[in-house]
């Protein structure tokens, strides 16, 4: 038997006893979970937080543009830049090209927001 059914307007409905995975984020978005499996890319670079105690030295602040997620380089400098013409980054930023930035993994610390990345 399936966990959801349609209502007579055609709205689904999760069953209640099956409420609580319904709240559980989708293994390919950020959930705030970190036992699964599917969970574990949350504890390695770039995406693991580096602890108070832990030495990252900070070079650069930044976010994104609503500033939701926040972050931190300790490279002074990028190892490449370059801009891209492709269409699908054309189509992200609506724009001919875009700039991007080439960083080590290890050189980028998420300050805040690391769960609505997805």
């Amino acid at each position: 038997m399936s966990d959801k059914h349609n209502n007579k307007n055609g709205h689904k409905h999760i069953d209640k006893d099956n409420a609580d995975k319904a709240d559980e984020a989708h293994q390919f978005q950020a959930g705030t979970s970190t036992d699964r499996e599917e969970d574990q890319w949350k504890f390695r670079q770039p995406y693991r937080i580096h602890e108070d105690d832990e030495k990252f030295d900070a070079k650069w602040k930044g976010s994104c543009h609503c500033g939701k997620v926040k972050y931190e380089l300790s490279r002074e400098r990028p190892l490449a830049s370059k801009f891209c013409h492709c269409t699908t980054c054309q189509r992200l930023h609506g724009a001919p090209f875009q700039w991007a930035t080439i960083f080590k993994k290890e050189d980028i610390n998420f300050t805040h927001g690391i769960h609505d990345i997805g």
